[in-house]
């Protein structure tokens, strides 16, 4: 919703804000459907519900022996499998990615994983961050999650177009549960819908663990 006084005493540009805003936030929502969605109430299934049990590493503690195995292990998995290892790489959140890189060997004093400062890699394969993946998990709430997976396996349907309206004479619910009037309140929505699903060709190219205190 958008009070139209904003509206009439601004330029077009805030239309594009708001528009902009929107987005941005779908695309938040999409990440997290397609990395953590369990496919209830018609929402993407991702990649943490697709991935077999068998590939997922239970609470590692951030120890640096452990935490190197863990990581080898995953890259095992994926290996083991027999799929294409075109398109490898991880997700995880950014302060994950830097505790990674801060690790240091207890004995030589030297990093773990020093590429992760120098190219942006783990083992050899690429990281993107997100912080749609949580640091709360766990009986302790200090466990966040890791993924490794080759995604030239994983596929996205899209229906390649967002549809955006808006309109000044429809009602929404807020956030307390009550509908509010668009028309009774001067008010303009604004609404977009986005159609999309993840599924891979074969889900044993799926990996991932859940680390104890892997964040700084």
């Amino acid at each position: 919703p958008i009070g139209n006084s904003l509206l009439r005493h601004s330029s077009a540009a805030m239309v594009r804000l708001v528009r902009d805003d929107l987005l941005s936030v779908m695309a938040l929502r999409e990440d997290l459907a397609f990395i953590r969605g369990d496919g209830t109430a018609d929402t993407p299934t991702g990649l943490k519900t697709w991935t077999p049990v068998a590939n997922w590493l239970a609470a590692i503690a951030n120890g640096s022996a452990a935490v190197e195995a863990a990581l080898r292990s995953l890259v095992s998995i994926v290996e083991d499998v027999d799929v294409g290892i075109t398109s490898c790489g991880w997700i995880m959140r950014a302060a994950t990615k830097n505790f990674l890189a801060s690790l240091k060997d207890p004995v030589s004093g030297a990093y773990v994983f020093p590429s992760i400062t120098q190219s942006g890699t783990l083992l050899g394969f690429p990281i993107k961050t997100t912080s749609q993946i949580p640091n709360n998990l766990g009986v302790g709430t200090n466990e966040t999650e890791v993924y490794f997976a080759d995604f030239n396996e994983v596929m996205i349907g899209d229906s390649m177009q967002i549809i955006v309206s808006s309109s000044s004479e429809a009602a929404y619910v807020d956030t307390g549960g009550n509908t509010v009037s668009a028309f009774q309140n001067d008010l303009t929505l604004m609404r977009a819908i986005s159609e999309h699903d993840l599924a891979p060709r074969h889900d044993a190219a799926l990996a991932g663990l859940n680390g104890v205190a892997w964040t700084l």
